[in-house]
């Protein structure tokens, strides 16, 4: 290939940016794409509606090993939807069919007495001390 051994850092916006990091990819080139925080801008344009979908399938032309854990990710999500109280995250597994929806009105506190409960401990306080801001 003619690119290959070259290493492609991707800080492009819009579509001209990555369609051609993508040729660079398919020609060889070793491409590692970094987006600003808030994400790619082409995803926030249309229709706005409630809630948020994230589909990901790999281009195995960038991501030459692709192998999932469907379990990890799994596990990852569930803690995410306690970090984040009161948002309902879904995880579909499309493989199996299975879904799985977490939702955790307490958030931390409702994790950290998750985990007392999984290893049998003793908690130091019998209530998790949360601050939040008012809205």
């Amino acid at each position: 290939m003619k690119l290959e051994g070259i290493k492609v850092v991707d800080l492009s916006a819009f579509l001209p940016g990555p369609h051609l990091t993508m040729m660079m990819a398919d020609h060889g080139a070793d491409v590692i794409r970094i987006e600003p925080p808030t994400g790619e801008p082409n995803r926030q344009i249309g229709l706005r509606q409630a809630g948020t979908t994230v589909y990901f399938h790999p281009d195995p032309t960038i991501f030459p090993k692709i192998d999932f854990d469907p379990a990890l990710i799994r596990e990852r999500l569930e803690v995410v939807s306690y970090i984040h109280k009161g948002v309902k995250v879904t995880f579909e597994n499309e493989t199996d069919g299975t879904k799985d929806v977490f939702q955790h009105q307490e958030g931390l506190a409702e994790y950290v007495a998750k985990i007392v409960a999984e290893r049998s401990a003793r908690p130091v306080h019998e209530t998790a001390f949360a601050v939040e801001r008012e809205s």
